[in-house]
């Protein structure tokens, strides 16, 4: 079994930035909307979806409160299928 936890940033249709925390588990990836939330907001099965893009490191916006010391967010754009179609997920590492 795989198992990994992290946080994302995805960018709203206002253009704002919210962080997420994730929980992937084998080829089920499980959205929250924090680290201490028991039930998920979305999940994905992940087999069939594919990264399409990988961009250059992008630098943070001002006003985003993430970890500091990170002074870049690196996009990650996947295909995901149905509704959600491609969606740009932002990481800190």
């Amino acid at each position: 079994m795989i198992v990994n936890h992290g946080y994302f940033i995805r960018e709203s249709e206002t253009g704002y930035f919210k962080k997420y925390f994730m929980s992937l588990v084998n080829s089920e990836l499980h959205v929250f909307s924090h680290k201490e939330s028991e039930t998920h907001i979305e999940m994905h099965i992940l087999q069939g979806c594919f990264v399409t893009k990988i961009d250059e490191p992008i630098k943070k916006p001002k006003y985003w409160k993430g970890t500091k010391e990170k002074e870049f967010l690196y996009p990650v754009e996947i295909y995901l299928g149905g509704k959600f179609k491609v969606q740009t997920l932002l990481f800190e590492e």
